[in-house]
């Protein structure tokens, strides 16, 4: 039997016809940082979101938006934001400043 007619030739080919979902998504993915004057902030920051169920991820600020040295943020989804805020206040920790990204690499701080 031919490789057309063998099962696997049909697979492979029904996977190459497919759709791609990472090339059908064109949109950059975007997502926030809220910057926070110490690790031990980014820390308790993250934590109360987990606890609320947002997904985060404590790192260490990019150059371009540290300011005044070494500072670390706390990553979330763009879908987060309005929830996270409200959690944030009610806990007593104040983002000091939060910035939009894109996937190009640029930053926009984002008014509170």
């Amino acid at each position: 039997m031919g490789r057309e007619g063998s099962p696997t030739g049909s697979c492979t080919q029904v996977l190459r016809d497919g759709p791609e979902p990472s090339r059908e998504r064109n949109e950059p993915m975007l997502y926030y940082l809220i910057v926070c004057r110490s690790l031990t902030y980014a820390q308790r920051t993250a934590a109360a979101l987990e606890r609320a169920g947002i997904t985060t991820r404590v790192l260490r600020s990019p150059k371009s938006i540290s300011g005044e040295g070494c500072s670390h943020s706390v990553k979330i989804s763009q879908r987060s934001l309005p929830d996270a805020l409200r959690i944030l206040q009610r806990v007593g920790l104040s983002p000091k400043r939060i910035y939009i990204t894109a996937g190009n690499g640029s930053y926009q701080e984002v008014e509170l």
